[in-house]
């Protein structure tokens, strides 16, 4: 028995998308895969350089009705409940329930990767007005 496909929103398909960074699906299945904070961060402040609730609350919704659909399906003889299309990975319920654990943790913590950036960026243009204010005495 095949596993069926599972296709994720649009706003979850296009997270996973951004965060295929090690390799292809094709090629290495999950391990092609980083969803740490940083990419999820990088992924969600594209437009804009901050994350919205909405955004956030809409991947997380997403992630809920991918589990919740996983779990109607029957397990094949091996475990496996289905595929979520994108990601070239063969998932038992366990394994589903790992990774949007992992996914919902990264979007919650991407706020904090975010926040810290742009405070970074901040003191950088500080640092270069202090830096050309200094110059400008010294001559």
């Amino acid at each position: 028995m095949s596993v069926p496909e599972i296709e994720p929103g649009a706003a979850l398909a296009n997270l996973i998308r951004s965060c295929e960074v090690y390799c292809v699906s094709e090629c290495c299945g999950i391990a092609a895969f980083s969803f740490s904070p940083l990419n999820v961060a990088a992924h969600l402040s594209r437009l804009s350089g901050e994350i919205s609730d909405p955004d956030a609350i809409k991947i997380f919704g997403e992630l809920d009705d991918l589990f919740s659909r996983a779990l109607s399906l029957p397990a094949d003889a091996q475990g496996y409940v289905c595929t979520v299309k994108g990601t070239n990975q063969l998932f038992s319920i366990q394994d589903l329930r790992a990774l949007i654990d992992r996914m919902k943790w990264a979007v919650r913590e991407a706020a904090s990767v975010v926040s810290l950036s742009n405070k970074m960026e901040v003191a950088y243009e500080a640092g270069l007005k202090c830096g050309a204010s200094q110059a400008t005495n010294a001559e």
